[in-house]
């Protein structure tokens, strides 16, 4: 219970009695923090979306903020804030091949709880663009394809074979010009 009095004063400092009064309610307190913040791939194809999910420890939260970065610096509200007991999120029109970090917090009347904080996590690639082969001679041959609107720096891998099923196949990784020779 906490007691409180008031007192008025004129301008002339005549003071009146003191009005007293009390409250038998508590502050709200703090959230409890949410834990084990991960990010990961929203589904089995899409390259320009995460899914974030989190452990709700809180009882008396009103709500969460989820913020992501793509610098681990400045960070930026993700939909506003989200909605009591919210677990997950899946976060979509990001860009391909990218790192982002995300941090969540509780938060209620009272404050914010502290945040919790992810490892960082790359969206997909996309699937390169279309290939053809061009100069193919008995010792070498050059195969060209396009970046499927991937960042210049992604890294390709290319597969040669002589068995259609690539068995026995090698793999190279790829970054600007390759020749095979052989």
């Amino acid at each position: 219970t906490y007691y409180f009095r008031v007192k008025a004063s004129n301008r002339g400092g005549a003071e009146t009695g003191y009005n007293t009064f009390w409250s038998s309610q508590n502050p709200i307190s703090i959230p409890v923090n949410p834990t084990n913040l991960t990010a990961g791939f929203a589904d089995g194809v899409s390259s320009d979306r995460l899914k974030v999910d989190w452990l709700d420890n809180a009882v008396n939260e009103i709500g969460y903020r989820l913020e992501w970065s793509s610098d681990n610096v400045v960070f930026g509200l993700v939909n506003g804030s989200l909605a009591i007991n919210t677990t997950t999120y899946t976060d979509t029109g990001l860009l391909v091949n990218t790192t982002y970090w995300y941090r969540v917090q509780a938060f209620n009347g009272g404050g914010n709880s502290s945040w919790a904080v992810s490892l960082p996590r790359a969206t997909r690639a996309n699937v390169p663009g279309s290939g053809s082969f061009s100069e193919v001679n008995r010792s070498s041959i050059t195969v060209v394809w396009g970046s499927g609107g991937n960042p210049g720096y992604t890294e390709f891998f290319i597969q040669a074979s002589t068995d259609s099923n690539f068995t026995g196949a090698l793999y190279y990784p790829v970054s600007g010009a390759v020749w095979f020779t052989g």
